[in-house]
């Protein structure tokens, strides 16, 4: 069989193998960078007859026809990035034996259900660095997964060492302690936890992302989730207090005020230096979910602002914020996204929805069915923090969109899906490895391969393939014994999770 995950669209398997020296390529020089990846991998075959013939056609761009036969490789495509996915495919079907290639004579032709297909990782609660990162890329790439969506400000930690604003470093990426096993009670980790990237390993992980055909979404979440960077700047906060970065799990209320002028002349600055590193990326996501504003009832400038609009409510003033920071981001042509919560009913149109309560939210798939660009990521079905005994890979795989009340219209405006890996208590790369594989080759396979193709025992028996390729990159992951052991004894709900974030057995 062809271990391909995800799964193709179309494929005729002939059942046999070519076995080659080497092999030359024919490609026209604009579709290039979709084959220079694979060249590179293969680079010590890369001579020889048997030759991969790369043709130009009208389809879609991330379409791609592959035909492996006695004669040679024909792969049809309109674009690099299509051509990137059929030499993915390729991969997958070639074994390495004795300095020699073992081909696997078929035909595939593929297509993506879903054009936006992303991963989100959380490095402001624990951070996993460079290398890690390229790893999971490299995994990524290998399953067509299009968008790394990176967070990397939050209130436990601000992780980029922005030269023009130091601060952010010497205090926004530093906390005194770190909470752990439970969202209640004094159970913290007492070591300092202080880690940032530089400048320079952003746009090194960009580039190498983008050699994977993968493009990264940074996220600065605004305006909650921000005391590192009110901890680093005080003059953001509603009473111009001087707090520490949050050591706790949910809840902060130390947020940036949205009525003082000086902290829009802040984040104009700030924003001017991440366009700056991240100008390669086609989104940027702006958050704005969990806002607490409790400082906002007790602050003079924002009491003045709600009476200045008419306000009666605190919370109004996240919509006041959101429309002069959107406004205020514009000049940089990004797409923008915001976690569902965050998005109001004035909230501008072009701002794309990310959909992730575990909760029917009516307010949020009322505003789906009106037509708003939507990405789909509830964090019953796609978050990989989870415990496996809570969400066991065969719900990752063939659960689906299930959104209820929602309608024709509001399907059809799900545009893509993301899973999400957010890591207050997930400590180290052996942890958030074992997390994560093999969640994102399910996930990669229930949002590239058409419904009417999802097959679960089959994607096991290919996946079995994959485990010997993360064994090979001496990534942890989670077992076939434990993958779908599902505890059935103990139900887990939401308030089991708050006193046991993590079923810890689960590694055993």
């Amino acid at each position: 069989m062809l271990n391909i995950i995800p799964k193709p669209y179309k494929i005729i398997d002939n059942e046999k193998r070519k076995t080659i020296d080497g092999f030359s390529v024919n490609c026209p020089i604009d579709l290039y960078d979709g084959i220079k990846l694979f060249m590179a991998e293969y680079s010590v075959f890369s001579s020889g007859k048997y030759t991969i013939n790369i043709i130009k056609k009208q389809m879609d761009d991330s379409a791609y026809n592959l035909i492996v036969k006695q004669s040679g490789i024909v792969i049809e495509v309109s674009s690099s990035l299509g051509l990137f996915y059929a030499t993915r495919s390729l991969k997958q079907i070639i074994e390495i034996k004795n300095n020699k290639l073992y081909i696997s004579l078929c035909q595939i032709y593929d297509k993506p259900k879903f054009k936006y297909r992303s991963f989100s990782l959380d490095e402001s609660r624990h951070f996993f660095g460079k290398d890690e990162v390229k790893k999971i890329i490299d995994i990524l790439s290998l399953l067509k997964i299009r968008y790394f969506h990176w967070h990397l400000s939050d209130d436990q930690g601000f992780r980029i060492n922005f030269k023009k604003y130091p601060k952010l470093y010497e205090i926004g990426s530093s906390r005194e302690r770190t909470k752990i096993i439970n969202d209640f009670g004094n159970n913290y980790d007492e070591t300092v936890y202080k880690h940032a990237y530089e400048e320079e390993d952003i746009i090194e992980i960009i580039n190498y992302a983008e050699e994977r055909f993968i493009s990264i979404i940074p996220e600065f979440d605004m305006p909650g989730h921000t005391a590192s960077i009110v901890a680093s700047y005080p003059y953001l906060h509603c009473l111009d207090k001087q707090i520490k970065v949050f050591d706790g799990v949910a809840g902060n209320y130390d947020i940036i005020c949205p009525s003082k002028e000086t902290t829009y002349e802040f984040l104009d600055g700030l924003f001017s230096e991440i366009m700056k590193l991240f100008e390669k990326s086609e989104y940027i996501h702006l958050g704005g979910d969990e806002v607490i504003p409790t400082n906002w009832s007790n602050c003079p400038h924002c009491i003045a602002k709600m009476k200045e609009l008419g306000y009666d409510d605190p919370h109004q003033l996240q919509s006041y914020f959101s429309k002069r920071f959107i406004s205020m981001l514009e000049k940089y042509n990004k797409k923008m996204i915001m976690w569902h919560d965050g998005i109001k009913d004035d909230t501008f149109e072009n701002v794309i929805l990310q959909y992730w309560t575990w909760q029917m939210d009516k307010a949020g798939i009322d505003k789906i069915n009106q037509g708003r660009p939507t990405i789909y990521s509830p964090c019953s079905q796609v978050y990989f923090d989870s415990a496996y005994a809570e969400l066991p890979l065969n719900r990752v795989y063939g659960r689906g969109i299930v959104l209820d009340g929602l309608t024709p219209k509001g399907r059809s405006s799900i545009f893509g899906m993301e899973c999400c890996s957010w890591n207050e208590f997930v400590r180290d790369c052996s942890f958030l490895e074992f997390m994560i594989f093999p969640r994102i080759h399910a996930f990669a396979e229930s949002c590239w391969t058409y419904k009417n193709k999802l097959d679960y025992d089959d994607f096991k028996l290919r996946l079995d393939y994959h485990m010997k390729y993360l064994d090979e990159l001496g990534m942890n992951y989670c077992k076939k014994h434990l993958y779908d052991n599902e505890h059935n004894e103990m139900k887990i709900s939401p308030i089991f999770r708050k006193y046991n974030r993590y079923v810890e057995y689960d590694q055993n």
